[in-house]
């Protein structure tokens, strides 16, 4: 991981054209990157004379995408500091950007407002506990202002946001929800899993979840098999 942070630069310098324009999507890791996706390749089918960036911070992104053929360019993002951040705009100069989800780099967004470089935060969520919202939060509130407009998942998310002047907020909903649609739609048929569920039997298939979503998910299946 922090090899390829470091060499990051190198591999811009080769790969980046000159007289192109890029839209750059940052996604932390890969369940991030799935948030972006539908977006990522909207984005690609209107606007194709466009080039795409794509950056990582986490290895569990790069790896399992660094050949998504959805962009043209994927790396790491290099760490968030003054330097690195002019030293990665400086090459890329990308005519908008869009960070996924969680993604508040304070320098990089900083730096993007003060470049005049359009920056969107993409199926963000805000909760009443979260730092931009306590009295000592003046710093990270700073950091959602750099965003011309942020595109949250709910409406408290908008209400939160709304108390501390931020007001270029529109409620999307969760992105995850279409590209679990676009992923049923291009599913194959799996011989191994059909012989699993066998015929006429609900299977029901859970990954990644966590205590809240384990406690729904067994309540509805209570009710489901009554």
């Amino acid at each position: 991981m922090m090899k390829g942070h470091w060499v990051v630069y190198e591999l811009l310098r080769q790969q980046v054209e000159k007289g192109e324009k890029y839209i750059w999507f940052h996604a932390a890791s890969l369940g991030e990157f799935e948030q972006g996706r539908p977006l990522i390749e909207q984005i690609r089918a209107k606007y194709p004379s466009y080039k795409i960036l794509l950056t990582f911070f986490s290895p569990s992104g790069y790896e399992v995408r660094k050949h998504y053929r959805g962009a043209d360019i994927v790396c790491y993002l290099p760490f968030d500091k003054p330097r690195n951040v002019k030293k990665f705009l400086g090459i890329v100069n990308p005519c908008m950007a869009f960070f996924i989800k969680y993604e508040f780099w304070k320098n990089y967004l900083d730096e993007l407002h003060k470049r005049r470089i359009p920056v969107y935060s993409v199926s963000s969520i805000f909760r009443r506990d979260q730092i931009f919202f306590k009295w000592y939060g003046g710093t990270y509130r700073g950091v959602l202002k750099d965003f011309d407009h942020l595109f949250v998942q709910n409406e408290a998310s908008k209400r939160y946001l709304s108390k501390i002047g931020i007001n270029r907020v529109t409620v999307v909903g969760d992105t995850r929800f279409d590209r679990v649609l676009q992923i049923r739609e291009e599913a194959k048929d799996l011989p191994l899993v059909q012989k699993f569920k066998g015929e006429n039997s609900f299977t029901f298939v859970a990954g990644s979840s966590w205590g809240p979503m384990k406690i729904c998910s067994s309540n509805t299946l209570t009710t489901i098999r009554r």
